[in-house]
C-alpha cells in the first residue's frame, strides 16, 4: 500500500488507497503547552480537548491547540515556522516525529513507498550556504522519520504533483502552479518531463506580514514587545468573502495590490528560470496552466493572474488556466507518482 504525504507548513494531509477507495487525512502542525494543574486539566476535560503529560506542562496538538491558545489567550506554536524546524526547540521534533508516525498507516510490505512533498523554506532563493545546509538537514529528518515508519521515501515538488493530479489529459504537458504559505512552486513539464521549475518565497505568509504592515496591525508580545498582528490579518483574510477586483476598502486594495505583485513576481521568476533552461522549444501548441493552494481560492485570483500573464513574455502560449479546486491536489499527485514508480519497480522485477 502506497501512501502520499503532503507536509505543508500550515497543514499536513495523507492520501491513501484502500480497496479502490481514497482515504484521505489532515491535521494541523501546530502546538500549545500550558501550565499543568487540576483546573487546566479539568477545563480541557470540559471543553473535551485531549492532552499529554511532557516536562513543561500539558501539550494540546493540532485544531485544538489555536482554540486553547484563544481561550488561555497564550500563543500557540508551529511545528515548521517560515517552513523550517526550530533548531531550538527539541519538543517539536519529539511532536513531528509522533505526528508523522500517527498520520502514516504501517505499510503492508518492504516495499511501499511514501511520497512526500517537502515544506518549502521561504528563503530557499538567495539564501546563504548555511541556511540551505538547514534545508537539507530538515529534509533529511523529515523523510528519516517516514523511513523509520517502513517506507521507502521518494520526495517530488509540489508544482510536479499539480501536473500529475491535474494534467493526465494533456499526457501531462502544461504548467504546475502552486502557491503556499511560505513560497510558489511552478514547474513546466512536456509529456511528463520537467522542462524547467521555479520557486519563489512569496506565499500567503509574505502577503500577511506585508498586508499587517501596510495596515498598521499591531499586537503587544509577552514580553511587553510592540509587533506585527499576522494572525489577526490571517484569521481576517480566512473570512474575507469580497473579490480581490472589486476591492471596498483601503484593507482590501492593498490585498489586491499584494496579489498583483505576487502574481507577477512569480510570472516573472518563472519567465526568467525558462530562459535559463532553454525550457519552452518543445512545445509547439499552447498549453494549460493549473493552479492550486490556499492563496488561489480567493474570489478574483483568477482574474489577476489572467491580467499579468497577458503581461509577462513567457517563451510559449499559454491556452487556458484553471484551478486544482482541492485541498488534496499535492496529495494525488504524490499518490500519483508513488503508483506510477512501484509499477516501474514491478515492471523491472519482472524483466
Amino acid at each position: 500500500m502506497n501512501v502520499a504525504l503532503d507536509l505543508g507548513v500550515y497543514e499536513f494531509r495523507t492520501l491513501r488507497r484502500e480497496h479502490k477507495r481514497l482515504t484521505a487525512h489532515r491535521f494541523r502542525p501546530v502546538y500549545i503547552v500550558i501550565a499543568d494543574n487540576s483546573q487546566n486539566q479539568q477545563t480541557l476535560d470540559q471543553l473535551h480537548i485531549p492532552s499529554a503529560l511532557c516536562d513543561n506542562g500539558l501539550v494540546v496538538l493540532g485544531e485544538p491547540a489555536v482554540r486553547v491558545s484563544r481561550l488561555f489567550r497564550q500563543p500557540y506554536h508551529e511545528m515548521l515556522p517560515a517552513g523550517r524546524i526550530d533548531r531550538n526547540d527539541p519538543l517539536t521534533r519529539q511532536l513531528l516525529s509522533t505526528l508523522i508516525d500517527n498520520l502514516l498507516p504501517r505499510p503492508e510490505s518492504a516495499d511501499d513507498i511514501c511520497c512526500l512533498r517537502l515544506p518549502q523554506s521561504g528563503t530557499r532563493i538567495r539564501q546563504s550556504a548555511a541556511l540551505r545546509g538547514e534545508d537539507a538537514a530538515d529534509a533529511k529528518f523529515l523523510t528519516h522519520l517516514v523511513s523509520l515508519r517502513g517506507y521507502t521515501p521518494r520526495t517530488l515538488s509540489s508544482g510536479m504533483a499539480v501536473v500529475l493530479a491535474e494534467l493526465v489529459s494533456t499526457s501531462f504537458t502544461g504548467v504546475g502552479l502552486d502557491i503556499g504559505t511560505t513560497g510558489t512552486d511552478a514547474v513546466l513539464c512536456f509529456q511528463g518531463r520537467e522542462l524547467a521549475a521555479s520557486t519563489t518565497p512569496f506565499g500567503s505568509e509574505w502577503i500577511d506580514q506585508r498586508l499587517a504592515r501596510a495596515c498598521q496591525e499591531f499586537t503587544w508580545a509577552p514580553s511587553g514587545q510592540q509587533c506585527l498582528d499576522v494572525p489577526a490579518i490571517t484569521s481576517w483574510k480566512q473570512e474575507f468573502s469580497g473579490d480581490l477586483t472589486n476591492p471596498r476598502s483601503t484593507r482590501e486594495h492593498v490585498l489586491a495590490e499584494l496579489y498583483q505583485e505576487l502574481t507577477e513576481s512569480v510570472l516573472r521568476c518563472l519567465a526568467r528560470d525558462l530562459v535559463i533552461n532553454t525550457a519552452g522549444g518543445h512545445l509547439t501548441s499552447p498549453v494549460e496552466l493549473v493552479y492550486a493552494g490556499g492563496p488561489t481560492r480567493m474570489n478574483g485570483f483568477d482574474d489577476i493572474l489572467r491580467e499579468q500573464l497577458q503581461r509577462t513574455p513567457l517563451p510559449f502560449a499559454i491556452q487556458s488556466i484553471r484551478s486544482a479546486n482541492s485541498p488534496y491536489t499535492v496529495c494525488r499527485g504524490c499518490l500519483i507518482h508513488g503508483e506510477l514508480e512501484a509499477g516501474q519497480r514491478t515492471h523491472r522485477d519482472v524483466a
